[in-house]
């Protein structure tokens, strides 16, 4: 059985907010740094490095959100971006359904590509604290984080 409550939120993400510890600090501190797009998105298309950029640019004005680690998890990210709007251009082509021999009609496999790339999309949002209730409680451009101490 897996953890029960929320996830636990990101250590940047509670110095953000003000009610991170002087473990969070060290580990923001020891993994900080924005990953480096890997050479391979490129093979996936234009869509996902475009995604790849815009994303790590917006991630990245919060220090310490984003670590070298995180690299393959937003590489999956990107490429489910991809897939959508290939999907998308596929369904925009060929129409939302599909007609058997026996005249009857059916989803586009297109369509089902898109909404699990959809699915995996919106979970990894929330693990790169992309969904307003992640967000909240952040201050933008915050230069002053408050460090609460470990009791004991």
């Amino acid at each position: 059985m897996g953890k029960r409550g929320p996830a636990a939120e990101a250590p940047a993400v509670k110095l953000a907010k003000g009610t991170g510890t002087a473990d969070d600090a060290a580990i923001v501190k020891l993994t900080a740094g924005d990953p480096q797009r890997p050479p391979e998105l490129e093979a996936f298309g234009e869509v996902a490095c475009r995604v790849w950029d815009e994303t790590v640019e917006k991630l990245g004005l919060l220090p310490g959100l984003l670590s070298p680690i995180d690299a393959r998890a937003l590489m999956t990210y990107c490429i489910q971006w991809q897939r959508v709007a290939e999907a998308q251009r596929q369904i925009e082509a060929e129409g939302l359904t599909c007609t058997a021999e026996s005249g009857a009609q059916y989803q586009h496999p297109a369509v089902g590509v898109q909404n699990k790339a959809f699915d995996l999309i919106h979970k990894l949002h929330a693990k790169f604290s992309m969904t307003p209730s992640d967000r909240a409680g952040i201050k933008p451009g915050s230069t002053k984080q408050r460090v609460r101490r470990k009791p004991g």
